[in-house]
């Protein structure tokens, strides 16, 4: 029973690596920002406060479950062979071929899916303060605080995901040595 839920446990970890790696590196990528942000010591009217609170409570729940369900799809042959692989199936080569190509090229499209999130909120906080007439400072402000952040999540990812990757996802998928050179 031990070794049966170990098993279980040992396979969530490795089907979810990449996307709770994801998920953290856009947390510390926020929370970098908004220690810069507090020291920046501008203020900002009460109607506009209130216009970005609300952008963002729409707008964060919303970008991350975009970001999750595009990575599920993303991953989706990743995924159907690791479930294979545990349930002691040999996956068609096909399948191995897609899921290490996807998995290999996983970084570089999480990478690209992150920063176009928050370049896309750069953008649609810009047309939210221009429709409450907000000053050009808070806008430029705005703007590269979203910038910013998109910036340092990616730079944070890209090393999460290496470190992820060579840990613990490879060693799995390729347990003879690096991408499954053995010896040579």
């Amino acid at each position: 029973m031990k070794t049966a839920t170990l098993a279980r446990l040992q396979q969530i970890r490795l089907k979810n690596a990449m996307l709770i790696s994801n998920g953290i590196s856009n947390l510390i990528g926020i929370f970098v920002v908004h220690v810069i942000r507090s020291g920046l010591g501008y203020e900002i009217s009460g109607d506009v406060f209130k216009v970005s609170y609300q952008m963002n409570v729409i707008f964060i729940p919303f970008s991350f479950a975009a970001a999750i369900l595009i990575t599920l799809a993303y991953e989706a042959p990743i995924r159907r062979f690791l479930n294979m692989q545990f349930e002691g199936g040999l996956p068609h080569q096909d399948l191995k071929k897609k899921a290490t190509r996807r998995l290999l090229n996983e970084p570089f499209f999480l990478i690209c899916l992150d920063m176009g999130i928050w370049l896309s909120a750069a953008v649609i906080v810009q047309f939210i303060l221009i429709s409450h007439k907000a000053g050009e400072h808070l806008m430029f402000q705005s703007f590269f605080l979203s910038f910013n952040t998109g910036l340092i999540t990616t730079t944070v990812a890209f090393f999460v995901f290496e470190f992820v990757l060579q840990r613990r996802v490879f060693p799995f998928f390729f347990p003879a040595g690096p991408l499954g050179c053995a010896g040579e």
